[in-house]
């Protein structure tokens, strides 16, 4: 956990110390030389490719802030690191899966309040959508810090229909019930 808390405390402050037209490489390790970081107006800040790039060649990759095994997949894939298969079931909520106990030990920040939730509701089984965004909420409550980055993207709320932001509205009920 320390070691999480450590890269997103400095990926937090390569994200403020980046600015526009700056060459990333030196500010995030593992990104191609030839990306820049621009603003494009409305559209917001951006990484773009301002050389040309090899075939192949990773130009950014990052962690995910928070993620889950999709439903159709949960009985055979880690939780943790995506693996299949994985048969090693937790032992409190007997719902996620794991590879190995390392898996299951790495998971655990991230699935301790979720494995309490799932056996206050069982056995009814929140979908996907609910399990990734209590994750996301989650993670909020515990590195505040954290989600300053996430609060940052562009959200095109105004161009939702009304029937994706009933959807929205319904799925918020549904994880508040889940979390609470």
């Amino acid at each position: 956990m320390e070691e999480d808390d450590a890269h997103t405390t400095q990926c937090t402050a390569m994200t403020r110390e980046a600015s526009a037209g700056e060459r990333v490489a030196s500010t995030f390790p593992g990104t191609c030389a030839a990306v820049e970081l621009r603003d494009a107006g409305s559209k917001g800040k951006g990484l773009y490719a301002a050389d040309k790039c090899k075939s192949g060649e990773t130009l950014f990759a990052e962690a995910a802030y928070a993620a889950v095994v999709h439903d159709a997949y949960i009985l055979t894939t880690c939780s943790f690191c995506f693996g299949s298969p994985a048969f090693f079931k937790c032992g409190a909520c007997s719902y996620f899966v794991y590879c190995n106990r390392h898996c299951q030990r790495k998971d655990w920040t991230d699935h301790r309040d979720e494995c309490s939730n799932l056996r206050r509701v069982s056995p009814r089984r929140p979908g996907t959508t609910v399990r990734l965004a209590s994750r996301l909420l989650q993670k909020r409550i515990r590195t505040p810090e954290s989600f300053k980055v996430l609060a940052r993207l562009q959200t095109h709320r105004k161009k939702f229909k009304e029937e994706a932001k009933e959807q929205f509205a319904a799925i918020s009920i549904i994880v508040t019930e889940f979390m609470t």
